[in-house]
């Protein structure tokens, strides 16, 4: 199976909103880009990644909970934060080079993979296996982590 789907995965003694997002980005250095931006006169209507997230307070345990239930060999890891201010901003169908874990953070997300739509809200969570063609859609303003293992 190419895809795992598990609502309601993660529970979250705290949300996790835009007032973190802006909070993390104010109090960690980390690596950022415009991910996949298509209009340069309205950039926020873009992906925008946040690299290194494990090193945030947030994260650190989740990150270590994700390591131990899928890192059997204690590979190279990291995880993203993606993040989309408006309604139906998406990102390119692309195929990763890694399985990577997502889970939902903030707002609505629709995954399309393999003409299959799976909706992610806070605590949701997939897995999409390597080499998989796949697209996030924002219904909303969302905010979604990526978990990646590099072998």
């Amino acid at each position: 199976m190419r895809v795992s789907y598990k609502p309601g995965f993660f529970k979250f003694e705290k949300n996790f909103d835009f007032n973190d997002f802006f909070k993390m980005i104010n109090d960690y250095s980390l690596p950022s880009y415009n991910t996949w931006q298509e209009n340069s006169q309205d950039v926020f209507n873009s992906v925008f990644t946040i690299d290194d997230a494990h090193k945030v307070n947030y994260f650190k345990e989740i990150f270590n909970i994700l390591n131990q239930k899928f890192n059997p060999n204690n590979s190279r890891s990291n995880l993203h934060i993606f993040v989309s201010f408006k309604n139906g901003t998406k990102g390119k169908l692309h195929s990763d080079e890694e399985d990577v874990y997502i889970f939902g953070l903030h707002g609505h997300t629709c995954y399309m993979v393999e003409n299959q739509e799976y909706m992610i809200t806070p605590g949701d969570f997939i897995c999409i296996k390597k080499n998989t063609p796949h697209q996030a859609i924002g219904l909303t303003p969302r905010i979604i982590a990526s978990f990646g293992i590099y072998s």
